[in-house]
């Protein structure tokens, strides 16, 4: 009988576990409570033996129970094999050491019964929602110590960003099919990224935003050319030998003579990382397992990468542990010496808490709905970091004494380290409206006001006022007339979508109860789900594209709504004034009658 200790059984790839599960090994469980003879099941899949390996794991003196999902060896539809993925997946992290005690995932309890992660106890601010030791990320330096491909890197590392590396890095690891130490996890991606660039042109029309379909077409174009730069320029044409097809060893089907480097894959890879990848706070670019699978939401999350023997107690506070140990060897021997291994922590922060059986999110940045499309392909109703580009019907050919009297009115900030002119920021094409204003923006309306000076007013008083357009009009008649224009200009905007808020609110409330109560957020699609979802589109059979295109065309409508009731409660207030200066005028003109009067007498 051969024993394999448990360090052994972690550090070895997936593929080399399966096939000494089929000789004559027994692997003890981790607690020395029970063996489990591999031979007896050698007629199992393979993922259930690694789960009987690894139903139980220790590490340092606390001990990390898993769930056992049992599935049967004779699955032969998608969804059962789906299961299969997420299950390895897991037993793959829990067996590096990565440690989610506190949350389940995945999960359809959550409120919009969208696949996320739940919290199975409270979990406070700061405190551990997820800890991933750092050889379970794929970055940079992992490209740069590969064997295969990392010698590329180090000779030539000024020719290589960071993003570029992970790139290559995630192209290469998928090559290798079951082969990939990241097997389990690169097994649990969406084929086909959830993002607009995988919308055809029928589904783009639903968002009845021409400027964020033009924006995808550009990104698209950018993805090609950089595909042409980067891989076929650089990588193959330089090592042609290294960056072909995939041998024929290859342990998938599926990877076995095809190229790993091809435009499909680099496609694959490079949208996979726009909407997975953390960085902002990191030392580079990474794909964080299991931490890239969580919903969005605005909420305050904080991550960092520090050294494993550095952690946080349930309630917050730091204290120093041991190092992560499995049946007393260093779980991950770190390869520089002078420093201890090092793990990424995910935890809630600020006042952001989540009680047992919440949904626990994570956030992926301030985005507006048309940043979230692009990146991940969904859209939030409640957005607070929304915004709509407001276009302007343009003054046709202001006469020189107009653009003379903005200038005069000096600057109004910088642009690259050039000053920009009030004439600049006033007449520029299209003015930004914000979800949750309270009032127009200040630019806007002096757009607005130097158009009314322009059209109702002439030269000789505009120079003499010296207006300033970013104040208050000293006339409250042309302050009205400009607010009027603007509201005015907002109803036009509305009244030219192709459908009205009413009519996007019946449908969405449609689609919301079809998809079982969804609000638009992150919906990861299901692998047997999203082959053809292009084609999906064309038809309007793809519910989840629907749903974030009325999200999308709601929510902007909405925005330029909100501004026109601001611009409307304005002028109702300067109606009030007109009216009292008014009434005001004309009891001083009684009153003048009247003295008139008095002197006649």
């Amino acid at each position: 009988m051969y024993w394999k200790s448990a360090q052994a059984i972690a550090e070895q790839p997936f593929h080399q576990i399966m096939q000494q599960a089929q000789n004559d090994y027994c692997y003890p469980w981790l607690e020395g409570k029970k063996l489990v003879n591999a031979r007896q099941s050698h007629e199992q899949s393979v993922d259930d033996v690694l789960l009987m390996c690894h139903d139980r794991i220790s590490v340092g003196d606390k001990e990390m129970k898993m769930t056992e999902h049992r599935v049967n060896s004779n699955m032969d539809n998608e969804e059962d094999e789906e299961k299969r993925r997420i299950n390895r997946f897991l037993t793959w992290l829990r067996a590096h050491g990565a440690r989610c005690d506190k949350i389940e995932w995945p999960s359809y309890a959550t409120g919009s019964q969208i696949r996320g992660a739940v919290a199975l106890d409270d979990i406070n601010s700061n405190e551990d929602m997820v800890s991933i030791p750092e050889p379970l990320l794929l970055t940079p330096d992992v490209a740069l110590k590969d064997p295969d491909i990392g010698k590329v890197f180090e000779d030539n590392l000024e020719d290589f960003s960071d993003e570029d590396m992970l790139l290559i890095l995630l192209m290469h690891e998928r090559g290798k099919g079951e082969t990939s130490f990241f097997y389990p996890y690169l097994a649990t991606l969406p084929r086909l990224p959830d993002t607009l660039l995988n919308w055809n042109e029928e589904g783009l029309s639903w968002l009845q935003d021409e400027g964020l379909s033009l924006e995808v077409f550009l990104r698209e174009s950018q993805l090609t050319a950089h595909y042409t730069r980067l891989v076929e320029e650089k990588l193959k044409a330089g090592w042609p030998g290294l960056f072909g097809e995939a041998p024929d060893d290859a342990s998938d089907s599926e990877s076995k003579g095809a190229d790993p480097y091809s435009l499909e894959n680099f496609r694959f890879a490079w949208l996979t990382i726009q909407a997975r990848a953390f960085g902002r706070r990191l030392p580079y670019s990474a794909l964080i397992p299991l931490c890239d699978s969580f919903n969005h939401a605005n909420v305050a999350v904080t991550y960092r990468l520090e050294p494993a023997s550095v952690a946080l107690n349930r309630e917050g506070g730091r204290q120093r542990e041991e190092d992560v140990r499995l049946e007393g060897q260093i779980l991950f021997p770190c390869p520089d010496s002078r420093s201890p291994p090092r793990v990424f922590h995910l935890s809630p922060s600020g006042s952001n808490r989540y009680k047992k059986g919440e949904e626990v999110f994570t956030s992926y940045g301030r985005r507006t709905n048309a940043e979230l499309l692009l990146f991940y392909g969904f859209a939030l109703l409640d957005n607070e970091h929304e915004s709509v580009a407001l276009s302007m019907p343009g003054i046709p050919s202001p006469p020189s004494w107009f653009q003379a009297s903005l200038s005069a009115l000096g600057t109004a900030g910088s642009v690259g380290g050039r000053a920009r002119s009030m004439a600049e920021d006033v007449l520029r094409p299209s003015h930004l409206l914000f979800a949750g204003a309270t009032e127009v923006p200040s630019e806007l309306v002096a757009y607005f006001r130097a158009l009314t000076a322009c059209c109702s007013m002439n030269e000789k008083d505009v120079v003499e006022q010296k207006l300033d357009y970013m104040q208050h009009f000293p006339c409250s008649r042309h302050e009205r007339d400009a607010f009027s224009t603007l509201g005015a200009h907002m109803s036009a905007s509305l009244a030219a979508f192709p459908t009205s808020i009413e009519e996007d609110e019946v449908e969405l409330l449609a689609s919301l109860a079809a998809s079982k109560g969804s609000e638009g957020k992150r919906r990861e699609v299901e692998p047997w789900e999203n082959k053809g979802i292009r084609d999906a589109g064309v038809k309007g059979e793809n519910a989840s594209c629907r749903l974030a295109a009325l999200t999308y065309r709601l929510t902007r409508k909405r925005v330029i709504k909100h501004h026109l009731e601001l611009v409307d409660k304005r002028l109702a207030a300067l109606n009030a004034t007109l009216r009292m200066e008014r009434s005001q005028e004309t009891a001083f003109v009684v009153t003048e009658n009247a003295s008139e009067r008095k002197k006649k007498k």
